[in-house]
């Protein structure tokens, strides 16, 4: 289901060009890094979202027009989207190093119900190109209003929950909601799905209706093209106007996901393709590379994935299973240069 995607990323790439603004305002600072989202078509690899409508990694899709009425000084009031969304995520890690193997996992789980404020989302404009949705998000013109009236602070909100969530594979652990609704990440040092194997995931149900999906573990992926630098050499470097050629070993099961973002001077452009892992290969368009801004502070993630999206009565719901792309000794994923 693209339209999750789709907000999640449109979310995090308008709040990351207006937090880069804001930098950029009380510092000499002018490229200020890059935002990665937390959650694309397929989650990337990664820690818990602040919120459900994120995550993944981010890398994880897809977002108007210029920007154009704003009056300079003046606010600009924040777009709202009514969302009621949710993901239940779960990302293995395995290295072999001095002879012996080394596996770790994290799962977590968020829901949110309301609206988003979109951050000036005119300045924000979305397309897709073959298997890749592009997001667009230009340097926010102003702050938005933060809708606090009279300076007050705004009384916390319990989020909404599934209550206890069980995710059963080579181990079975369980996720909790505290009593503010959130979930803590749950950590281990073990295998907790082999690829290949069911992935069983199951919510009791609470604001959120219960649900139960099962997921296949995911491919153990290797990057073999373009070639990943070894430990102290520069980065990868992207020529912005040639398509940029992917290809991988050991895809068998779910996609492999690969997420590009730029960040400069508060305007951000993520690429997050999704491509099917037994290609064993992907390509993304020169047309979708020529969006990428010039920076040497890019940064690509890739990972290997299984996931299902989904609706449940009126929630978007997602459940992933991820596994981060290896490459030589290390993981596909760190900065690049956008040249």
């Amino acid at each position: 289901m693209k339209t999750l995607a789709a907000l999640s990323i449109l979310v995090v790439a308008a709040a990351t060009a207006a937090s880069t603004a804001a930098v950029a305002g009380c510092s000499s600072t002018s490229d200020p890094g890059t935002g990665t989202p937390p959650m694309q078509g397929d989650p990337g690899a990664g820690g818990a979202p602040g919120t459900a409508g994120g995550g993944a990694g981010g890398a994880g899709t897809s977002g108007g027009a210029a920007p154009g009425g704003s009056t300079p000084g003046t606010s600009t009031p924040a777009t709202e989207t009514k969302v009621k969304s949710g993901i239940v995520s779960l990302t293995q890690t395995s290295f072999a190093a001095g002879g012996m193997t080394f596996n770790s996992y994290t799962a977590f789980a968020g829901f949110s119900e309301g609206t988003v404020a979109t951050l000036n989302s005119a300045s924000c404009k979305q397309s897709t190109d073959a298997d890749c949705n592009i997001t667009e998000c230009s340097a926010p013109t102003s702050q938005p209003d933060a809708g606090v009236a009279d300076g007050g602070a705004v009384a916390p909100v319990k989020a909404p929950t599934a209550g206890d969530i069980t995710i059963a594979a080579g181990q079975t652990i369980t996720l909790s909601p505290d009593d503010k609704g959130a979930y803590g990440a749950k950590t281990g040092q073990v295998q907790l799905f082999a690829p290949g194997a069911t992935i069983q995931i199951d919510a009791k149900g609470d604001t959120v209706p219960a649900f139960s999906k099962a997921l296949t573990g995911p491919s153990v992926v290797t990057l073999t093209s373009p070639t990943w630098p070894a430990a102290g050499q520069p980065p990868l470097a992207f020529d912005h106007t040639k398509a940029l050629a992917l290809a991988w070993s050991g895809g068998s099961t779910g996609n492999v996901g690969v997420t590009l973002s730029t960040s400069v001077s508060g305007a951000v452009t993520v690429i997050a393709c999704t491509f099917p892992a037994n290609a064993n290969q992907g390509s993304i368009s020169a047309a979708a590379m020529g969006k990428l801004l010039v920076t040497d502070s890019a940064s690509i993630s890739m990972s290997a994935s299984s996931t299902e999206s989904f609706e449940q009565d009126g929630w978007k719901l997602q459940v992933s299973a991820n596994s981060p792309v290896k490459a030589g000794s290390t993981f596909a994923s760190g900065v690049a240069k956008v040249q």
